[in-house]
């Protein structure tokens, strides 16, 4: 007998990426959790559940591969140059305190670059729904920013 989510649900969820409909069911059955009263609450938290099984599958990814290179989340970020809170908001699937480019940044080191690009394109709104950089009043948005000048390519004449 089948699964009602299908033969590969596991397998998907192994190699975190998750199909459409995959997502889908998720969200119906957290939603189905839930009182309307509950929803309208998570709601006005700002929590979208599609969003939060979206990149809690890059998160989570992210994480065991960090594992499986022997480094601890402190030993990643400054690897990277990157703040340490800003590893734990990747790994943890918080969309409000990430950028592209910082999980641009931390997938390479990581590696993933290929199994990002795979995620990237089934996750496209949500990836798109990202600011490209963080925050402009911070130290490591500064670093970035001056980086980002730096590589811009100078017109040819």
């Amino acid at each position: 007998m089948k699964s009602q989510n299908g033969p590969g649900l596991k397998g998907r969820l192994k190699k975190g990426i998750l199909t459409e409909r995959d997502v889908q069911q998720a969200v119906d059955a957290i939603n189905g959790m839930f009182s309307p009263e509950i929803r309208a609450m998570i709601q006005r938290f700002g929590v979208d559940p599609e969003m939060v099984i979206r990149f809690s599958t890059l998160g989570s990814h992210c994480s065991k591969r960090r594992v499986e290179l022997g480094w601890d989340e402190k030993e990643a970020a400054r690897k990277l140059g990157l703040p340490g809170y800003r590893v734990q908001a990747i790994e943890s699937g918080s969309q409000r305190e990430m950028s592209q480019v910082e999980i641009r940044l931390y997938v390479d080191l990581l590696g993933l670059g290929e199994w990002f690009e795979k995620w990237r394109k089934v996750n496209r709104q949500a990836f798109a729904s990202l600011p490209e950089y963080p925050d402009r009043d911070t130290p490591w948005a500064r670093k970035l920013s001056k980086v980002k000048q730096q590589k811009v390519p100078k017109k040819k004449s």
